[in-house]
């Protein structure tokens, strides 16, 4: 609704060309503060001011609860937690594909989080690209047991 009544004043505006009649068209009344706008000289030239927000817009606005950019950020939101369900959907049922390594989660053994990350990998391939955080995060989730190694290559790049 509010977009069919933004596009009928566009079409209203574009069809007069006056602020005034526009504000006239659609609401059915005369804004004195808008034709004094749209007749002085400063207001023909120059950057265009923003227009004062109508009572419905204003009330839509409220109704909605949400401004077109949090609606936005929502929205994103929304296909973050939806793509990170899938993820966590698809290393459940692998894991469970994999009877050995089921086995081992099932009897609460401490497994390598690099061999993990193989084994996983192996089994489906659209978790070949599946982060080490990503994965820690479901292992924790879930309650299962993970190691990680140690690896003197890492260390000994940081010692100076």
């Amino acid at each position: 609704a509010f977009m069919v009544r933004k596009l009928k004043e566009i079409d209203a505006y574009l069809a007069t060309g006056s602020v005034a009649s526009l504000v006239d068209q659609v609401h059915g009344e005369a804004a004195p503060m808008v034709a004094a706008a749209a007749s002085s000289p400063s207001r023909q030239r120059g950057r265009p001011r923003k227009r004062p927000r109508s009572a419905e817009d204003v009330a839509e606005a409220d109704a909605e609860g949400v401004q077109p950019s949090q609606a936005a950020a929502v929205n994103r939101a929304a296909k973050a937690a939806a793509k990170e369900a899938e993820v966590e959907k698809l290393l459940a049922d692998t894991i469970r594909r994999d009877t050995e390594l089921y086995e081992r989660l099932l009897l609460f053994e401490p497994i390598e989080i690099s061999e993990l990350r193989a084994r996983l990998g192996a089994v489906e391939p659209e978790l070949r690209g599946l982060g080490e955080q990503r994965l820690r995060r479901f292992l924790d989730r879930q309650g299962l047991v993970f190691a990680s190694s140690w690896s003197g290559d890492a260390t000994a790049g940081n010692i100076r």
